[in-house]
């Protein structure tokens, strides 16, 4: 075997070697990647959890107020005169930070989790103000809005730019303090499996 097809050859091993160390290198980056996402995942999702935890069970129980607001009519009525039975209340909170996607999550999957969504006067949407980013999102329900700027529904959320949901009813407490997340879906459509086994059937 002459010089050149040694030299040659040894080329031929180096490059083999060397790709072959990228691709080991490559993979071991990507798993690391996707090891290091996956943990980050978990941690805002133990966060989630603790908050909704938290939030429940401080607003567990706690009275709502029952404030005057009013609909597409401009006529002012109590909020609890249209509350008759266990009602699933989505609420839109005060904030000018509000997260319009939050907005679209927490609506479409009540919707999505009720074929009646439209009709059923069980699920109402509550919102402290109401402006074109809200407007535009919901077309299928009215809208219950405050006729004040003062007013306080009486409940302790400190996920100021998140939509929550809470069960109420004609006693005007406040039951299942909840937080969807769209990070979390099986959550929040177990939230709504229950609520629909436990208040709805």
């Amino acid at each position: 075997m002459n010089k050149k097809t040694i030299y040659s050859l040894l080329l031929s091993i180096t490059l083999c070697f060397l790709i072959l160390q990228s691709v080991i290198i490559y993979r071991f980056l990507s798993t690391r990647k996707n090891i290091t996402e996956k943990v980050e995942t978990a941690d805002l999702q133990n966060v989630i959890l603790y908050n909704s935890f938290l939030f429940s069970m401080v607003n567990d129980g706690k009275d709502l107020n029952n404030l005057e607001v009013y609909t597409d009519s401009k006529n002012k009525f109590f909020l609890f005169d249209s509350i008759r039975t266990s009602t699933l209340m989505i609420c839109i909170p005060p904030s000018e930070d509000i997260c319009s996607s939050c907005i679209d999550y927490a609506v479409n999957s009540v919707k999505d989790f009720f074929p009646d969504f439209s009709s059923n006067g069980n699920i109402i949407i509550f919102s402290h103000t109401i402006d074109s980013r809200i407007k535009n999102r919901i077309h299928e329900k009215k809208i219950y809005r405050c006729f004040s700027d003062d007013c306080i529904l009486g409940l302790t959320n400190n996920i100021e730019n998140k939509p929550f949901y809470i069960i109420t009813d004609t006693d005007r407490k406040a039951n299942m303090f909840f937080v969807p997340n769209s990070l979390m879906p099986e959550l929040t459509s177990r939230y709504l499996k229950i609520v629909s086994d436990r208040y709805f059937k």
